[in-house]
């Protein structure tokens, strides 16, 4: 194989190998979020978001009805 032909492989090589490191990162990444979000929504940092949502749907459903 002459050097261009080894050049543009090694390119090839290159691209592919960054292109399976930057989905291996990203799938690890969603597994994180997926995780976190889980780990919010059992915690008790979510009681007091939920707490808020339900007062926030009261007051929509008393406005609408008046």
């Amino acid at each position: 194989m002459n050097k261009k032909g080894g050049d543009v492989t090694a390119d090839i090589v290159s691209r592919t190998r960054r292109v399976a490191r930057s989905t291996a990162f990203l799938q690890s990444s969603e597994q994180l979020l997926i995780s976190l979000q889980i780990n919010i929504r059992n915690s008790r940092l979510d009681t007091f978001a939920h707490g808020e949502r339900e007062h926030s749907r009261k007051e929509r459903t008393a406005g609408s009805l008046n």
